[in-house]
């Protein structure tokens, strides 16, 4: 008799904890999908080492379904050290217009404007930095084996976020969210980073950038233009997300007056991806979202997307 009651006992507590669980299952599953937040990320860094004059620049700008994600929006030096003497504090306004690669957002400038000034690094005996600083060209030190100095370049800065209310598609953007265009075709390559899964992919893609200005020979321009797709989600102290990015890249040598190239990485499939299951597939990735290091290209030869 006893052994009947403990069985019955037994059984009712697993058809309540069986209904707890799947309970919390449904409240987890529509807490998670209910909780998504969806963004795009437009980020374009241009860093120069002297001054440029009567710019021109067209960059490329995100797109989807042949419409650009972006309108307008300002280029604004970025001077990180509030102690810089020669602190340059300058913006200029963007906005995209058509051009013979279709939209691409549009700067023009009497100048971009970049002091001449150097990173002074000072060693001791043994290698160890002592101390650093920057100065003008007047200040400027002679180099020796305990006096490194580099040029200390401006950098100009343009970021735009959105916020949209669909999931992105992160897995294969190209059908069916939003990219980088000008886009040239890819080509699949070998993904790097820690944890790479079956769901990631990459691909080395080109793009163009159209870059007029006056510069003398020394000017080294290095332009960098990124975009994500980005998707989080979360419940209590679980959060997770899954994206795409692009990151392309160039150093440019002296003056320039035409279309130049700008090669880059897409990855996509990056992060968690539920599939049906409750916090996502096992196929998961914490890849390391490491810039793009990119060979100097001071030609400024017209070219156009691979086809």
């Amino acid at each position: 008799m006893r052994l009947r009651t403990v069985g019955a006992v037994l059984g009712a507590l697993l058809l309540v904890l069986a209904a707890a669980v799947g309970g919390l299952y449904l409240f987890v599953d529509w807490r998670i999908e209910d909780s998504y937040y969806s963004s795009y990320h437009y980020d374009v860094s241009l860093s120069t080492n002297e001054t440029l004059e009567n710019v021109t620049l067209y960059l490329p700008v995100p797109m989807e379904n042949g419409t650009p994600l972006v309108a307008n929006a300002t280029l604004a030096a970025d001077e990180p050290y509030p102690w810089l003497e020669t602190r340059v504090n300058a913006t200029h306004a963007a906005s995209v217009v058509d051009t013979e690669q279709g939209p691409m957002l549009a700067v023009e400038a009497a100048e971009l404007i970049a002091p001449e000034r150097y990173a002074v690094h000072y060693f001791d005996e043994d290698g160890n930095l002592e101390r650093w600083e920057v100065v003008d060209a007047e200040n400027r030190p002679a180099a020796s084996s305990t006096v490194r100095v580099r040029p200390f370049p401006t950098t100009y800065e343009l970021s735009v976020s959105l916020t949209v209310d669909e999931r992105i598609d992160t897995r294969d953007p190209v059908a069916n969210a939003a990219t980088l265009s000008p886009r040239g075709a890819a080509e699949a390559v070998a993904c790097e980073g820690p944890s790479v899964s079956d769901v990631e992919r990459c691909f080395a893609v080109r793009s163009l950038v159209y870059a007029e200005y006056e510069a003398s020979d020394a000017a080294v321009v290095d332009l960098r233009v990124e975009f994500s797709g980005w998707n989080e989600y979360g419940f209590g102290l679980y959060n997770s997300y899954n994206e795409y990015d692009e990151r392309f890249g160039a150093a440019y040598r002296g003056g320039q007056d035409g279309w130049l190239p700008l090669d880059g990485e897409r990855r996509t499939g990056v992060g968690n991806y539920r599939d049906g299951s409750l916090f996502g597939s096992s196929e998961t990735t914490n890849a390391a979202r490491t810039r793009l290091f990119v060979t100097p290209a001071p030609t400024g030869e017209p070219c156009a997307p691979r086809s």
